[in-house]
């Protein structure tokens, strides 16, 4: 199932907060340190979102949900596309990710697993470092071919 894919307009950002807190993901003031927030609409219906930090040329993976009634449609593989998308349009060099379940995914779609040693200062000091990154996560990178001109 193909969605529409776009960014979240103000009006829409109790409707991801509910869906965050469904998915038992953090949910308070989510939408203070995401630079992009991205929805999948289908229908008139919120089906997933995907929300981006933006660090300077680095970005994070904040969060990515899927309601649960789209969980077997690959509503996730689309946002993460997307989000991997924007990223090269934004000229951003590396994308950063904290995954369990979806590891195995992201690492189809390019991102590598990386010690949080490997992890850049812009994301190793963020102030909620340990609450994304707790002992045991699973640390991912994603190098970003840029764009330098359209042939």
């Amino acid at each position: 199932m193909r969605v529409l894919i776009r960014p979240a307009g103000r009006s829409e950002l109790e409707q991801v907060r509910e869906l965050l807190k469904s998915r038992g993901l953090p949910h308070e003031r989510f939408e203070k340190r995401l630079s992009h927030l991205f929805i999948a609409q289908s229908g008139g219906d919120l089906a997933g979102c995907v929300g981006l930090e933006d660090h300077g040329g680095i970005g994070l993976v904040r969060i990515l949900a899927v309601h649960p009634d789209y969980e077997e449609e690959e509503i996730d593989r689309q946002l993460i596309e997307h989000i991997i998308d924007y990223a090269r349009l934004s000229n951003m060099r590396e994308l950063y990710a904290f995954a369990d379940a979806l590891h195995p995914y992201l690492e189809e779609v390019g991102f590598k697993q990386i010690g949080p040693d490997q992890l850049p200062p812009q994301i190793r000091d963020l102030p909620d470092f340990d609450q994304l990154c707790p002992e045991g996560s699973v640390c991912l990178k994603l190098e970003i071919g840029r764009i330098s001109s359209l042939e």
